[in-house]
């Protein structure tokens, strides 16, 4: 029924700015499933009140795929 199709993602960020980011996936109108996420904390010295984190991982997205055809058997 659906087309998948694998994004890498590779982010650094506040882990606030990670959740509003996971929280927009969420709300988005197409399907996404984290395949996998790696979230560890930078090795550079905190320059400001937030500490930075650096993200990888994979996103898979669905779409309907509209040629699909069910084979009943007939």
């Amino acid at each position: 029924y659906y087309i998948s199709k694998d994004y890498s993602l590779k982010a650094q960020g506040t882990f606030l700015q990670f959740l509003i980011f996971f929280e927009r996936i969420g709300n988005a109108d197409r399907i996404y499933n984290i395949k996998s996420l790696k979230l560890s904390t930078g090795s550079e010295p905190q320059k400001g009140r937030f500490q930075m984190i650096s993200g990888e991982g994979v996103i898979q997205g669905f779409r309907f795929n509209p040629d699909f055809k069910v084979d009943r058997g007939f």
